[in-house]
């Protein structure tokens, strides 16, 4: 067994070697970058990464690119260099134009069109920029050096900048002191200048030497620059000047030696590295020992190299867009030229601690020591060569593929009845001489010893995996889910029929050493099932990095791998099945590819084939946290850009809120942040690095964090806060006025109410009190004279009763008659006058009782038809009277005067009015005699008149009478009087 693990690890370290630098990313024009052609890149205080290109500056946090150009603000889109201040600020070098820097707050660049520091840069020919020791930048131009520190300015001369090739600027607060490197053809020596003036100068000790100043650099307080030597044909020497002192002039002096056929070097913070386009490689040197770390050949040609704050390098290309190298646990095997990129779909290993490796080009790869054997397997026309299984028993190995079944890459594997060549997707090995292989319609068993092929039974269906639970039973998954094989009683056992998980299309099978089988599924994550019941269920809302599975397999104890298409997962259960630890990991991490096609745990190493090779991965592998910053990169209000600040007093019209920001971890682990508008009491995911709000008038709280790809949470949280002014009609001043305008107004309605129903409540009275006169008037005229006729015919009668008794006789009788007119006026005012709900005080009844008492004892016949909904409408009693009255007078003229044989009294309610009529059919009478000597037909018409209504009668003689009365109800004339009002 040790000489296993020792063989192991000797195979394994021709494979890949720790510590070293490889490619993990690589993102393009397809990814979101403007332009494929980049010159250098620069991480900012913040922790972004500034790109340079020909098509502006590209900033990005890990996850995003942002493109800025001209339109924001840039000189020009060609963008040379980026340049980061020791303030933080960062500044670009364009192409003919003067400088221009970031800002921050409105997220915009400056340049001189806005800003008064630039605005007086006389050229606009920018040749070179630096960095200087004192923490600003430097622009080299056709006018001579700027220099820009902390917000402040410095220049030299033309003819300064003439004599002297490079000024690297030092502030104090005592003086101003200028360390440059002055142009000759024989020596390269250092000047102290101090305003324009020769202070000290020190012979750098390179004689003959030419300084290269596209490779100058300003990295710790460090000066680096390339020097050409005239006595030495293949090298150039690179210089770095260190602890630079003035007053004497002195520093330390440190130098490697290059090839000449250098292109650029980047000064990293560890590394010196060397770019050689011409063989298209660089070399990675230690930036304190100059040795070589390592080489790295490319197929790209290289602009710069820049290390971020994370120790991984960033290589801006010509054409090929920008490339991430780190070092990291997991290594890319290293294979031969031709098959460093290509698919690898399986992985195997035997006792003798040979790998094996099945490709997509129907090949197999034997990796023995440093020996790469490649086998190719024979092809078939009809159907591809995609190796699906390697499997090893009784010292041969068979092969399992679209293309074919073989055992020693040669000899195929015949179904035993119609002799064609079998191809499988799956094959397990069942015993030490048994291999059960899944076709696409059919199960067969392989005898290794004797190599017999047995048919064991039809499967209607294609089969995807196969995994053996013992001697006897098989579970194997198919495009319509799991099933259960028994194969010493060569039967299917209906198990997971009604179980909807296990029903759809399986990808992969594992058993761990829990005898729980895994289930990976197509679409619906990982399902682990123990004694054919389903015990777990793992998707992405577990943290699973994907739900669309390729592969899964046993790791360790309580843990299973598991290969999307978003990378490895490991699922620890270690705690709880239902509640595992799972960490993720992806190309950012150092994978070949995001698409896992098989996973091989073996002796306590991960191999993994991807689409583009194959990643090894030490099984101890440490996946670490991430504490991502979310920062605010854009905000607008009411689709206005806004300066960007962390407190926002806004008006009532300013709450549409559009916020862009970006999870910053240029190790690509960003996965999404979350929203908390209540001060982090809740958080909600967000999609995307963008969000709408729409607020109300207050103050309102807007938290935001980050999420990595394995659910840890940040610990900082960017906060923000919009304080909404209330609309004047929300203020306290406006309320109060508002309030006190609406009770002044009720008020004076109430007030204007009071006075209209006092004003009613006397014209009522005043019109009571002269209806009261007028009755008491009338009520005195018609007593009044009808008792002084009584006194005087009283009289009189008493005189005649002794002389003559006939008179007098006719005197009494007309005593009576008067006595009986005056009893009926007294009670039709007694009655007018006394109102209430007995019926025998209603006006219909009233009309009913004076028709029968004056047409009962006669022989006319005679109709009453009155509405009872008068006695509701007619309630007034001077209205009373007047239609009592007018009715009583119209038939007793038809009684005593008509003849008639038949009268009919009617009285209608319409929606607003009352007819009354009294009609008969007697002599008739000619109207205009009638009116000029009847009292009664007037004093009807006078009633009329203070009803305010219609009276007509219509009579001829000979042919009957009609008495007709029309008025409208007083109380919907009231109604429309008021409406008036």
């Amino acid at each position: 067994m040790r000489f296993l693990v020792f063989l192991v690890v000797i195979i394994s370290s021709a494979f890949y070697s720790y510590a070293q630098y490889q490619e993990v990313a690589r993102y393009t024009v397809a990814e979101g970058l403007s332009s494929n052609t980049l010159y250098n890149c620069v991480e900012d205080h913040q922790g972004f990464l500034w790109i340079s290109s020909d098509q502006g500056a590209i900033r990005f946090d890990g996850k995003y690119f942002q493109q800025f150009t001209s339109e924001q603000g840039l000189p020009d889109n060609d963008i040379l260099k980026m340049l980061i201040e020791e303030n933080g600020r960062v500044w670009v070098h364009s192409f003919k134009q003067t400088p221009a820097y970031f800002d921050e707050v409105k997220n915009r660049f400056i340049s001189a069109k806005e800003d008064t520091l630039l605005r007086n840069v006389t050229s606009k020919v920018l040749l070179y920029g630096y960095n200087t020791i004192a923490g600003g930048v430097e622009f080299y131009c056709e006018s001579g050096t700027k220099l820009f520190i902390n917000n402040r300015k410095y220049e030299y001369s033309k003819q300064f900048q003439a004599d002297f090739g490079l000024v690297i600027q030092r502030i104090n607060a005592d003086n101003c002191l200028s360390i440059a490197i002055k142009k000759d053809t024989k020596k390269l020596v250092l000047y102290n200048i101090s305003y324009n003036k020769i202070k000290e100068q020190k012979d750098l000790g390179v004689t003959g030497g030419t300084i290269f100043f596209n490779n100058v650099f300003i990295h710790e307080n460090k000066l680096y620059c390339l020097v050409s030597l005239p006595d030495v044909d293949s090298s150039y020497r690179f210089v770095c000047l260190s602890n630079i002192k003035a007053n004497p002039l002195r520093f330390d002096i440190d130098s490697m030696l290059v090839k000449k056929s250098v292109n650029q070097i980047s000064i990293t913070n560890h590394f010196i590295i060397v770019n050689y386009n011409a063989k298209n490689r660089f070399e990675i040197f230690n930036k304190e020992t100059k040795k070589l770390v390592q080489t790295i050949h490319t197929t790209y040609a290289v602009n710069s190299v820049f290390e971020d704050s994370n120790n991984e390098l960033w290589v801006c290309t010509v054409g090929q867009g920008l490339i991430k190298l780190k070092q990291t646990q997991i290594q890319k095997m290293k294979l031969p030229d031709e098959l460093n990129s290509i698919p690898f779909l399986c992985i195997s290993g035997n006792h003798n601690g040979t790998l094996f490796l099945g490709t997509t080009k129907n090949q197999i790869i034997e990796c023995s020591k440093e020996k790469f054997t490649i086998h190719k397997l024979p092809t078939n026309p009809v159907t591809s060569g995609w190796q699906r299984d390697i499997l090893f028993s009784n010292q041969k190995i068979y092969t399992f593929s679209d293309a074919g079944c073989y055992v020693n890459y040669t000899q195929p594997i015949l179904d035993p009845k119609q002799k064609f060549i079998l191809n499988a997707k799956a094959a397990i090995v069942l015993n030490d001489s048994i291999i059960v292989c899944g076709t696409h319609a059919r199960f067969y068993k392989i005898n290794t010893i004797t190599n017999k092929v047995e048919g064991l039974f039809n499967q209607e269906t294609r089969v995807t995996s196969l995994l053996a639970y013992n001697s006897n039973i098989i579970y194997y998954g198919s495009i319509n889910g799991l099933h259960k094989y028994n194969i010493v009683k060569k039967e299917n056992i209906k198990q997971f029929e009604k179980n909807l998980l296990l029903n759809e299309r399986v990808v992969s099978l594992c058993m761990d050493t829990d005898s729980i089988i895994w289930v990976a599924s197509a679409g619906n994550g990982v399902i682990g099932v123990r004694h054919d019941s389903v015990i777990a269920h793992i998707t992405t809302q577990q943290g699973l990095n994907s739900n669309s599975v390729l592969t899964i397999s046993k790791g360790r104890s309580k843990q299973t791998i598991v290969g999307t298409t978003k990378g490895i997962a490991f699922i620890d259960y270690s705690k709880s099945i239902q509640h595992p630890s799972i960490k993720n990991i992806s190309v950012s991490d150092g994978l070949s590819s995001n698409l896992i096609n098989r996973i091989f745990f073996w002796h306590d190493t991960i191999y993994v084939a991807t689409n583009n090779g194959v990643s090894v991965i030490p099984a101890s592998i440490s996946i670490p946290s991430f504490d991502i910053p979310i920062q605010l990169t854009r905000i607008q209000i009411n689709q206005k850009d806004t300066a960007i600040v962390n407190h926002y007093e806004l008006n009532a019209k300013q709450n549409m809120i559009n916020l862009q920001f970006a999870g910053i971890e240029l190790g690509g682990h960003f996965k999404n942040a979350q929203l908390s508008i209540d001060r982090g009491l809740t958080w909600s995911n967000l999609t995307d690095n963008s969000l709408s709000l729409q607020f109300g008038s207050g103050e309102h709280s807007v938290w935001l964090r980050a999420i990595d790809m394995n659910r840890n949470i940040s610990k900082q949280i960017l906060k923000l806060q919009f304080d909404i002014e209330f609309p004047y009609y929300k203020k306290w001043w406006f309320l109060v006025l508002v309030t006190g305008l609406f009770t002044g107004f009720v008020f004076w309605i109430y007030n204007r109410r009071k006075l209209f129903i006092q004003q009613q409540i006397l014209s009522q009275q005043l019109a009571l009190e002269a209806q009261r006169n007028k009755f008491t008037a009338d009520l005195h005229d018609d007593i009044g004279s009808t008792l002084s006729s009584l006194q005087v015919n009283s009289n009189v009668a008493s005189l005649l009763l002794e002389k003559n008794k006939a008179g007098a006789r006719e005197v009494l009788k007309k005593i009576e008659t008067q006595s009986q007119n005056l009893s009926d006026k007294v009670g039709d005012f007694i009655w007018s006058m006394k109102q209430g709900d007995d019926e025998f005080m209603s006006m219909s009844n009233r009309i009913k009782t004076f028709v029968s008492d004056i047409l009962g004892s006669t022989d006319i016949q005679y109709e009453i038809n009155i509405d009872e909904e008068i006695n509701k409408l007619v309630t007034e009693f001077s209205m009373r009277k007047n239609i009592v009255l007018i009715a009583k007078e119209a038939i007793n003229n038809a009684a005593k005067y008509s003849e008639a044989k038949h009268i009919i009294v009617e009285v209608k309610c319409d929606v607003d009015s009352i007819r009354m009529c009294v009609a008969d059919d007697g002599l008739g009478m000619n109207l205009a005699s009638k009116m000029q000597v009847g009292n009664g037909l007037n004093n009807m018409q006078k009633r009329a008149q203070e009803l305010h209504a219609k009276f007509d009668i219509i009579s001829s003689p000979n042919h009957g009478t009609k008495v007709m009365l029309e008025f409208k109800l007083p109380e919907i004339r009231d109604k429309k009087h008021r409406g008036k009002l």
